[in-house]
């Protein structure tokens, strides 16, 4: 069946827990591709006890940079200029960090491993984040902050030192222009953008080839308090219930967007037909990822204007009481179901009194298709109640995973 499997691998990871005053639901089941490429975190701030994060990785050319950013995203996060105070600023430098440290030759042998890790079918969730190979040095578990203190089990993130790659690119502007005063924001984003050529240089000098060829759509939703703020670089997708209407907190990133398609010209791109779906120089079918490294090296562009970028669009949504939930998912499902779908299914069942992982289950066996090119996978979706009286009847406590079989 070529680049499909001749049956579907139904078998679900599911995954739930609580912490910084939210409950969290998930699954993610490989369908009928030959690797599992999408990944998740959810996790809880230690510097900042009322955020939680939440992400959907949705891996393409690999599962290597899905992999990375659910290993190192949140402790990257954490670790940017304006968390948690503005996590707009935040959120979008933590993508492009991501970026920058793929890049670095020093996690070219860790990218190697995430890439070669794991088998089709692989257990992703109820190992610690990155598969097989997420033990090591300088990682340490987050875990979730449940009722009456007791923590659950969490992901495994590494807590990068700030000489680490979490903050190369500043690095390197600081070492190239020790005292130069930059005149204003275009000269410093065009001066990074030089210094990450010359660094990438350096590395293919030393006998590095950029660690990876593959990239990941990435949505991240970040609440802090009564704020929700929902991060989307690609076609994954974030949806608010609001009542019982779907709210929209992401814009898909296709190349067919007016602005998109003028961002990938201009830096020497082109979009054309790929069977029924247009794609960037014939290949790719979102116009931003994370990774993608190599439609990302023209030195004279800044990271935004490269023809696929990290830059995310970030939104912020004061959060009221007729908010009821939240859903991320891959595009697996919203090539499937539209949002308003999703949310009406998901408050049906929740108003029958579902578990919440069994249905975000449901949602992943309705979106599988019965022929491969219909729809090649389902990915990974996840849901977060956001009331109290949900709260006490999902009763989530700490985190805990599961593996089921359809």
């Amino acid at each position: 069946m070529g680049a499909y499997l001749s049956q579907p691998i139904t078998d679900k990871d599911v995954f739930q827990g609580a912490g910084a005053g939210a409950c969290y639901a998930g699954c993610a089941m490989q369908g009928w591709r030959k690797r599992m490429e999408d990944a998740h975190v959810a996790t809880s701030s230690e510097s900042a006890p009322d955020v939680s994060v939440f992400g959907v990785f949705d891996g393409h050319g690999g599962c290597e940079v899905a992999r990375f950013c659910q290993r190192h995203f949140a402790a990257t996060l954490e670790g940017t200029e304006g968390f948690p105070d503005d996590l707009e600023s935040a959120l979008a430098g933590a993508f492009h960090r991501m970026d920058d440290m793929l890049r670095d030759c020093a996690h070219h042998g860790e990218l190697a491993s995430l890439r070669n890790s794991g088998q089709p079918g692989a257990d992703a969730a109820d190992r610690d984040v990155g598969g097989d190979c997420a033990t090591g040095a300088g990682e340490a578990t987050a875990g979730w902050e449940g009722e009456g203190g007791r923590r659950g089990r969490g992901h495994r993130v590494t807590q990068s030192a700030p000489s680490d790659a979490a903050f190369w690119q500043l690095n390197v502007v600081r070492k190239l222009m020790p005292s130069r005063a930059v005149a204003d924001e275009n000269a410093m984003m065009q001066d990074a953008a030089g210094c990450r050529a010359r660094a990438v240089e350096d590395c293919r000098e030393q006998g590095y080839e950029g660690g990876t060829g593959a990239g990941a759509a990435a949505v991240v939703a970040v609440k802090r308090g009564s704020d929700l703020f929902v991060a989307n670089a690609g076609d994954s997708r974030g949806v608010l219930c609001r009542g019982s209407a779907a709210v929209a907190m992401t814009q898909d990133h296709k190349p067919s967007l007016k602005d998109e398609r003028e961002r990938i010209e201009a830096a020497g791109g082109y979009v054309s037909a790929m069977g029924t779906r247009e794609a960037v120089n014939g290949n790719l079918g979102v116009s931003r990822a994370i990774g993608d490294l190599r439609y990302k090296s023209n030195g004279r562009l800044s990271a935004k204007e490269q023809i696929i970028t990290a830059e995310p669009e970030v939104r912020r949504l004061a959060l009221t009481d007729d908010d009821r939930f939240f859903v991320l998912a891959c595009d697996g499902v919203w090539e499937v179901m539209s949002s308003q779908e999703v949310v009406d299914f998901v408050g049906r069942r929740l108003d029958e009194g579902g578990a919440l992982d069994e249905i975000c289950g449901e949602i992943v066996d309705s979106c599988l298709a019965g022929d491969p090119k219909a729809t090649k996978g389902v990915g990974c979706v996840g849901a977060i109640p956001l009331n109290s009286f949900q709260h006490k009847q999902l009763n989530c406590k700490g985190r805990r995973t599961k593996r089921m079989g359809k």
